[in-house]
C-alpha cells in the first residue's frame, strides 16, 4: 500500500515539472495516411481513445491514439508531447481519452484534436458499482 502512495507522488512531482495537467489537449500528426483518412471519416467526436506507446526499436517515440468503438488507429501523438509522457509513465504507458474535435484542413485532410485523461478517468464513474476493485481481498 505504501509503495503506491509514494508511486502516485513520485508521478504528481514529475507531472508538475514537465508542466503537464490533465486532462490534456494535443493534435494528432500523420492522420494524412490513407487509413487514418478512412477511420476519421468514421470517428465521432466524444469517442473514447487509448493513447498507447508502442516500441518501435530505433523510433521510441511513437504514441498512438486508439479509437475504442472503431477498433482503428487514428494518428500519432507529436514528438514532444510524447517525449514527456514517456519521462512521467514510462515505455508501454496507455493512458484514456477522448476526440475532442474533427474537422478538415484547407486542403481537404481530415485533422483531429484529442483530449488525454489520467489512468483511471473513465473507469472513476464505475468504482462504487465495483467495490471488489479497490478492496485489500477479494471476497
Amino acid at each position: 500500500m505504501k509503495g503506491g502512495i509514494f508511486r502516485k507522488l513520485y508521478m504528481k512531482v514529475r507531472l508538475f515539472f514537465l508542466g503537464l495537467e490533465f486532462p490534456l489537449e494535443d493534435k494528432l500528426f500523420d492522420c494524412r495516411h490513407a487509413d487514418f483518412q478512412g477511420a476519421l471519416a468514421q470517428s465521432r467526436e466524444s469517442d473514447e481513445l487509448q493513447i498507447v506507446h508502442a516500441d518501435l526499436g530505433d523510433n521510441n517515440f511513437a504514441a498512438y491514439a486508439y479509437n475504442i468503438p472503431l477498433n482503428r488507429i487514428i494518428g500519432k501523438l507529436g514528438r514532444q508531447l510524447t517525449q514527456d509522457l514517456l519521462r512521467v509513465f514510462k515505455k508501454g504507458f496507455c493512458l484514456d481519452g477522448e476526440i475532442s474535435m474533427i474537422g478538415k484542413d484547407e486542403d481537404g485532410f481530415f485533422r483531429c484534436e484529442i483530449r488525454i485523461f489520467d489512468r483511471a478517468s473513465f473507469m472513476l464513474p464505475y468504482l462504487p458499482d465495483l467495490p471488489y476493485l479497490t478492496s485489500e481481498s477479494n471476497e
